[in-house]
């Protein structure tokens, strides 16, 4: 759906969804965006193919500009990904839950969870397990993994930790941070890549990669 900016000193595009989230760019009054949300805080494909965030309170509906229609299922992306994980920042973790995967927002998430729901949510094919262990070696069967340096670099491909201590998985944003349900002191949120004791990464079986 197109949308034309309505705000007389332009509009604020926001790394996530809410105004704690930082600036990353500015939209002029009567520009044109594209988004497949209709209310709230609307995902927004920039120039650069990255995904920001405008709140639609200073958008209005745009029915004279071409409909650009959406990407069909076979050609999900890996920044389609990181758009619908997005959708969850701020909510809390919860250990070991299980959400209802058709849910549309549901309250919470673990790290595995999360990543399961997004690919429900997106009917990515083969269907994406529970647990983190179980979703590197989905991904290791069906050839996707790669290396850890690269999978800091590619949005909507998964970073994993596996140690005896614990697993974790998170998406990658493809810039040096990640989407990803953290713990309960943080919940869902962006953070950064470094230092985390990456162990494995892989592309999701079923998604494309530019």
């Amino acid at each position: 759906m197109n949308y034309k900016v309505i705000a007389d000193k332009g509009l604020n595009v926001r790394s996530g969804p809410g105004t704690n989230w930082e600036v990353i760019a500015t939209a002029n009054a009567g520009d044109v965006l594209i988004s497949p949300a209709v209310e709230g805080w609307l995902p927004i494909e920039l120039t650069d193919e990255t995904i920001g965030w405008c709140s639609s309170k200073y958008l209005t509906e745009d029915k004279e500009a071409p409909v650009v229609p959406a990407p069909a299922p076979d050609a999900l992306t890996g920044k389609a990904v990181v758009a619908k994980a997005m959708t969850q920042a701020g909510d809390p973790y919860i250990f070991g839950t299980e959400v209802d995967l058709n849910d549309p927002n549901p309250d919470g998430f673990d790290c595995s969870e999360l990543l399961q729901w997004v690919c429900a949510q997106l009917k990515v094919m083969p269907k994406m397990p529970d647990g983190a262990s179980a979703q590197l070696d989905h991904c290791i069967a069906h050839n996707t993994t790669i290396t850890v340096a690269e999978g800091v670099k590619i949005a909507g491909a998964l970073l994993f930790r596996i140690s005896p201590t614990g697993n974790h998985v998170v998406i990658s944003r493809g810039d040096g941070s990640t989407i990803e349900a953290k713990g309960s002191a943080y919940g869902v949120g962006v953070f950064s890549t470094a230092g985390r004791g990456w162990t494995h990464a892989a592309k999701i079986p079923g998604v494309t990669y530019a």
